[in-house]
């Protein structure tokens, strides 16, 4: 097998519609017939997908995300539930920091707990 195949980026610049067509045809049908081809393209998504609901990716690949990849409503689920995982896990985060005195918080958790704080 290639080992291109497996390349982050060229797997990234796939989930985007970024390749020309014949490149995606064939990682359409490796992603069908290549297990290992068909993991790696999952967690690249994933990490794709969680980028975005922490709101860490770039401006030109986001562009791109939200005009090609959530186009799909199935991906604009995905999305929208990773989204709504990551809120919750900092508004948890959030309770966690004011719950707990500020003279028991060591000093990185105080820094922390006062970035989170400090977001909306």
């Amino acid at each position: 097998m290639n080992n291109r195949i497996y390349d982050d980026e060229l797997l990234t610049q796939y989930l985007l519609g970024q390749l020309p067509e014949r490149e995606a045809e064939r990682l359409d049908e490796l992603s069908f017939t290549d297990a290992a081809m068909a993991a790696r393209l999952q967690a690249i998504e994933n990490d794709l997908v969680d980028a975005y609901a922490r709101g860490k990716i770039a401006d030109a690949t986001l562009e791109r995300f939200n005009s090609y990849y959530l186009a799909s409503p199935k991906r604009r689920e995905k999305a929208a539930f990773a989204r709504g995982l990551q809120r919750f896990k900092l508004d948890n985060e959030k309770m966690n920091c004011a719950r707990t005195p500020f003279h028991l918080r060591s000093f990185i958790q105080s820094r922390e707990c006062d970035n989170l704080l400090s977001q909306r």
